[in-house]
């Protein structure tokens, strides 16, 4: 198995690859609905859904794949119905096709995807049969394999990975409210917990990772606060009182701004479900917009470049239970909304990911390069094949080549590399109609055939799917011996 490792920024394009940037698709789950209860809108009008599902329950939580390729959803429904199912979701079909389904033995209140897509951790009720709460599971592209579990305790309503992928934070009933777990090596252990002033229903990590921010339940005093936590020490840094239920709660891609929803206080006339406050890196927590969503809200999510703003809810006068909000960053100002109607509650909203960060695992994220997203930003690990149907660009390219990786080491005779550099033809060409149309290629090539490098340099040449592929990389090799071989050669005649 060959790894390469990019560095910097990696970018890469080809005509039938949709850029990376920000999408309006966004994945909502909530009640059932004349056989529906996972949607999937292009900004707020519907273009597939799971209709005609067999399970017929309560959705509470959908989450995309990182690579937009595969989306989670978790609910619950009557006895032995509670479950989390993954479909995938074809972007130019738009289509969704359920992959696997996962029974559990009480509900399942929230779902999450690792930030390489290759684990899915799950949050949800306690049972008799079943007393962990939290669990991790290796997606394998056609199943959820049980990695690891956990007993939080108590039930467990909010679950989030860090950006990094080694942790996992946890909130909900019970003391303590909120955990931070390690996920390493595919074991989960607990690193630091604290008992909140009430139970949390919702929580999230700041992009950076340095901060948690925790929303729930009244407690008794009467106070709803908002909260932002040191996820090293889970001390408080900085408090708000929404003083109602917070249920949502989602940090802008900026690190300044946090949406927070729930139910909401009654002020000037009107309740304020939903606000945006702007969080100083420090201590303080100012409110910049404070609304009347007109429903309880009960999810939240930010577009990637955090311009809008999704909110699943109950519905509203005017049956609206999607609302999604455009925003301001300059002024913490939201605007709209646009709205959808699903008919019930909704109680998961998602807006497809840009970009995916760190690393593909299984082959299957690779899908993202042929129709969808395919912005990596940081470090990128490919343990499998990688095909870009395009142009692919990096700042750097490296393969590993450490000698302690290597063995039966031989040198090559320079004199062979010059006599297989010089039978080898180079041309231009154009490639077929067929493949033109296939992969958008239609400039004048130069380059060699495949089949006549591997009459001379057999080890240069791979097939797969029937082509004939060349690694042009490896030439350097025998360039380096064919230059030391003329140069030998100059030497010997200036003597």
């Amino acid at each position: 198995m060959k790894q390469y490792f990019f560095s910097i920024l990696l970018v890469l394009c080809a005509s039938n690859i949709q850029a990376s940037g920000p999408f309006d698709i966004i994945a909502m789950g909530g009640n059932t609905v004349n056989d529906t209860d996972v949607r999937v809108l292009d900004n707020v009008t519907e273009i597939t859904s799971n209709q005609n599902n067999e399970h017929g329950m309560r959705v509470n939580s959908v989450a995309w794949q990182p690579c937009g390729v595969h989306l989670a959803m978790g609910g619950n429904g009557g006895p032995g119905e509670q479950q989390t199912r993954v479909y995938k979701f074809d972007k130019v079909a738009q289509t969704l096709t359920e992959v696997t389904t996962q029974p559990h033995a009480a509900n399942v209140n929230s779902v999450a995807w690792s930030p390489d897509g290759c684990f899915l951790a799950i949050g949800g009720n306690t049972s008799q049969r079943d007393r962990s709460q939290v669990r991790v599971y290796r997606f394998t592209g056609t199943a959820l394999e049980l990695e690891d579990s956990y007993n939080h305790g108590n039930d467990v309503y909010a679950v989030v990975w860090s950006p990094d992928g080694t942790k996992i934070a946890i909130g909900g009933d019970g003391r303590p409210h909120v955990r931070v777990l390690s996920f390493t090596d595919g074991e989960l252990s607990a690193l630091v917990s604290t008992a909140q002033d009430q139970p949390v229903r919702a929580l999230d990590w700041s992009p950076d990772g340095t901060r948690l921010v925790v929303g729930g339940l009244q407690d008794n005093t009467n106070k709803n606060e908002v909260r932002v936590l040191n996820p090293v020490t889970l001390s408080t840094l900085a408090i708000f009182d929404h003083s109602q239920k917070v249920l949502a709660v989602a940090w802008h891609p900026n690190g300044r701004h946090i949406a927070i929803g729930g139910f909401g206080p009654f002020e000037m006339g009107s309740v304020r479900q939903l606000r945006i406050l702007e969080y100083d890196g420090s201590n303080t927590l100012t409110p910049k917009t404070k609304l009347n969503n007109g429903g309880g809200v009960n999810s939240l999510s930010w577009r990637c470049d955090g311009d809008r703003l999704a909110v699943g809810n109950d519905p509203t006068s005017q049956g609206h239970s999607v609302r999604v909000y455009g925003f301001n960053p300059g002024t913490g100002q939201l605007s709209g909304p646009s709205n959808f109607s699903h008919g019930s509650n909704v109680y998961g909203v998602d807006f497809l990911p840009c970009c995916s960060p760190g690393n593909i695992c299984d082959g299957d994220c690779a899908e993202v390069l042929h129709q969808g997203p395919t912005c990596f930003t940081g470090n990128v690990t490919v343990q499998k094949t990688l095909t870009v149907l395009g142009c692919f660009s990096a700042t750097e390219c490296l393969t590993p080549s450490d000698r302690s990786i290597k063995t039966d080491v031989q040198s090559i005779d320079p004199a062979s590399s010059i006599e297989a550099i010089c039978s080898l033809n180079p041309i231009t060409y154009s490639y077929t109609d067929e493949w033109e149309a296939t992969y958008g290629t239609h400039d004048v090539q130069r380059g060699l055939i495949a089949q006549d490098v591997a009459k001379v340099l057999p080890e240069l040449v791979h097939e797969r799917d029937g082509i004939a592929q060349l690694d042009y990389s490896k030439l350097v090799v025998d360039l380096v011996g064919a230059v030391q071989h003329l140069q030998s050669e100059l030497d010997e005649l200036k003597k």
